[in-house]
């Protein structure tokens, strides 16, 4: 069985690595051009309305995160030899709180109302970050790195909303993913399942979001990619739930 790999027993090169892609995308993000937030972000597809809710489905499909972050908090609580308990539970906060703050953009999509879909996104972006890293070299790291990732998170989408640049916020959200396709390919791990059906579905959420219309038109008129973005990014989600399962059996 392969279990996760910590500094203490990996070469001191691939740590180094991760330090340096991290250290790479922050200044490539900063040498590109301000990215200002387009408007036609905020148009989708579906614009049904059933019993008064307007957008319905792509509001009602936000309850897929609130499942899976209690579901997570609830499992955090039952494992007493959890590993990065902290960040962990501050993953599946995050991802309670994408529920309600992606169904209260959705409902009058805007960039005052996005704010409160981006900041527990970025939230539980970083805590899993933070909690992932631990997995793989240690808890010390957890603890080292997690309060200066979440205030980067955080810092992204104030930045982001007083300048309308997303460069910062950009970084938050595809960094980690980097990062975490570079411990796959530096360390063995139990999660590594987990973690690629992780990345399988978030890629599928991306698409569902980048065909919104056209997966809309497909399906007559059901049920817009958006729609089936958010129950397919909360399925990546439910991953992390199986990660903390298989790490308190071997802590």
């Amino acid at each position: 069985m392969e279990f996760a790999m910590t500094t203490t027993t990996e070469p001191r090169w691939k740590s180094l690595t991760l330090l340096a892609i991290t250290i790479a995308s922050t200044l490539i993000v900063f040498l590109h051009a301000p990215i200002p937030q387009a408007q036609d972000y905020h148009r989708f597809a579906d614009e049904k309305v059933y019993g008064g809710i307007p957008h319905t489905l792509n509001v009602l499909s936000n309850l897929a995160f609130l499942w899976v972050g209690l579901l997570g908090l609830v499992v955090c609580r039952q494992l007493g030899n959890l590993r990065n308990r902290i960040a962990w539970t501050i993953t599946f906060v995050g991802i309670a709180l994408v529920s309600l703050g992606s169904a209260y953009y959705h409902w009058a999509p805007n960039d005052q109302s996005l704010v409160w879909d981006r900041l527990p996104m970025t939230i539980a972006f970083m805590a899993f970050l933070s909690a992932l890293l631990g997995e793989y070299l240690g808890e010390r790291i957890t603890r080292i790195v997690l309060l200066p990732s979440l205030l980067m998170g955080i810092s992204s989408v104030v930045y982001w909303y007083f300048t309308n640049d997303l460069r910062w916020y950009a970084w938050v959200v595809f960094v980690p993913l980097i990062l975490i396709i570079a411990l796959l390919a530096l360390y063995k791990s139990v999660h590594r399942t987990s973690l690629l059906l992780m990345l399988a579905f978030y890629v599928a959420a991306k698409l569902g979001e980048a065909f919104d219309a056209p997966i809309y038109s497909t399906l007559g008129n059901l049920i817009s990619g958006h729609s089936i973005k958010h129950l397919l990014a909360a399925v990546a989600c439910y991953w992390m739930v199986r990660i903390v399962r298989r790490s308190a059996l071997q802590g």
